[in-house]
């Protein structure tokens, strides 16, 4: 029995040692973590602090831009003669964009939306192929001055949809950017048509580019992501 007992209290202490390392584990994780949250806290503190800081500075230059292609834009008298269309149409370019990015700079820099992460959504009845054309009146010059040639393609009759236009619309422009990064002939097609039987609306970009090889797409919406190849390192891709 004594030898029993010893036994027994020997496991005993073997299992209080066990627990007291695995106390210590925990402790040691504890503060692991409390540290990391500290340093969480402190980044989103400096980001606070950035989004405050360049806010004006972004702002402030934006507007001028806003503000004067505005200005030439509708009020090419002031300069003493008409403007040649090619520039008119440069400057509408212009001022649309001015305007876009005016518009996005405001949404990201609100403090609540930097805190979270997220943007809100301003849902509206939304007509497709004004978000289509929109896009690419802004992209046309662009890909023009590349040599190359761009195309909408848009379905007829195609319902009004229930969307952020904004976001929709800074979407269709990057992937007309890219399009025009990767693609060093030929065209770029914006298309956009309903799928009756999903009951959705589809926008699709359609370039003669490199394109993406089929074991790289998975990694398409994957944060940060970029491609390893050679197109990369010559482009800088998005």
């Amino acid at each position: 029995q004594e030898a029993l007992v010893r036994e027994q209290s020997s496991d005993l202490r073997r299992t209080f040692k066990a627990l007291d390392e695995a106390t210590s584990r925990l402790d040691r994780a504890n503060l692991k973590l409390a540290d990391e949250r500290n340093q969480a806290d402190e980044a989103r503190r400096l980001k606070q602090q950035f989004a405050q800081t360049i806010s004006h500075e972004l702002r402030t230059p934006l507007n001028l831009i806003v503000a004067f292609s505005d200005l030439m834009a509708q009020s090419p008298e002031l300069y003493g003669m008409p403007l040649p269309p090619a520039y008119l149409r440069d400057l509408v370019v212009v001022q649309r964009n001015a305007q876009h990015l005016q518009t996005l700079v405001n949404d990201v820099l609100e403090l609540s939306q930097v805190e979270s992460a997220q943007m809100g959504m301003l849902f509206e009845p939304t007509q497709p192929e004004h978000l289509a054309h929109e896009a690419a009146n802004m992209m046309r010059s662009l890909v023009e001055a590349h040599g190359l040639s761009l195309t909408v393609d848009v379905a007829a009759n195609l319902p009004a949809v229930w969307v952020d236009a904004t976001r929709v619309r800074q979407v269709l422009i990057n992937l007309l950017n890219n399009a025009v990064k990767f693609t060093e002939q030929g065209g770029i097609t914006l298309s956009t048509w309903h799928e009756v039987e999903q009951d959705r609306i589809v926008f699709a970009v359609k370039d003669t580019g490199v394109g993406i090889a089929p074991d790289d797409i998975p990694r398409l919406f994957q944060e940060f992501g970029q491609l390893n190849g050679g197109t990369r390192r010559k482009h800088g891709g998005n």
